[in-house]
């Protein structure tokens, strides 16, 4: 797969195919340490050994039947305190592609960024930034779309031909997401965020229900409901009458 099916001005341009690597993540990091490549450069593989999730969980994709690639950003524009506006913008991009496929009311962003569809995962993203000083010198932005896969070990894992029982082109589906994906960083670069910050809200998980969730610090098990999320990306969850915010890492769903 060497090249994509894009009308992108940057996004994907650039394009570093891997027949197979351990995690493209790493590989992205790897070969940005000592060289500038161009932003938007992204770098593709067919069969990802070594997937990395969030939270340090591996990432389970079938060999050729998924999407599993990163994108490399220098949205200087940023500073360090804003580091979740790149996320928004991120999961916002990402669920632009899926409503072009999938009914979008069905569709949710699940905090900090999968992509659910009803309660079941269909993407799940990880995204590293090199901070210098008070600016994001770095994004890689990785994700992995669940495409033609049909059978998972994660039973809540689903995929777009799960759900529509149809088989799809993955080079024609990349081109999609990397159009997609840009159109969300621009507006990002814009300083569109409130417009950006409104639709992740408007797609947020559980969003306004009652849910249980954990504490993972005490394994503390409690019923609450999420009210939104803080600039700085915490989880806002009222419970016993009281607003919590929650970070990263801290907290589960049930």
């Amino acid at each position: 797969m060497d090249n994509i099916q894009s009308n992108t001005l940057f996004v994907g341009r650039n394009l570093v195919y891997l027949p197979t690597c351990h995690s493209t993540n790493t590989y992205a990091a790897q070969i940005t340490a000592d060289n500038k490549v161009f932003e938007g450069t992204v770098v593709l593989t067919d069969c990802q050994t070594a997937g990395r999730g969030q939270r340090g969980n591996g990432w389970e994709a079938e060999p050729y039947q998924n999407i599993t690639l990163s994108v490399v950003f220098y949205p200087h524009f940023l500073k360090a305190h804003q580091q979740f506006d790149l996320n928004i913008a991120m999961a916002w991009g990402i669920y632009l592609f899926f409503s072009q496929h999938l009914p979008p009311e069905r569709l949710k962003i699940k905090w900090s960024n999968d992509i659910f569809f009803e309660d079941r995962k269909i993407c799940g993203m990880l995204i590293e930034n090199t901070l210098k000083a008070e600016q994001i010198e770095k994004s890689i932005v990785g994700t992995g779309i669940n495409v033609n896969q049909t059978q998972f070990f994660y039973p809540k894992a689903t995929s777009i031909q799960m759900i529509t029982k149809q088989a799809y082109d993955l080079k024609v589906l990349i081109g999609q997401l990397c159009d997609c994906i840009e159109q969300s960083y621009l507006l990002l670069q814009q300083g569109k965020i409130d417009q950006l910050r409104t639709n992740y809200l408007e797609k947020l998980y559980r969003m306004g229900e009652k849910s249980f969730f954990v504490a993972t610090e005490n394994e503390h098990y409690f019923e609450g409901v999420i009210t939104g999320i803080t600039q700085e990306g915490k989880l806002a969850i009222e419970t016993n009458g009281r607003i919590e915010t929650f970070s990263f890492k801290t907290i589960r769903f049930l």
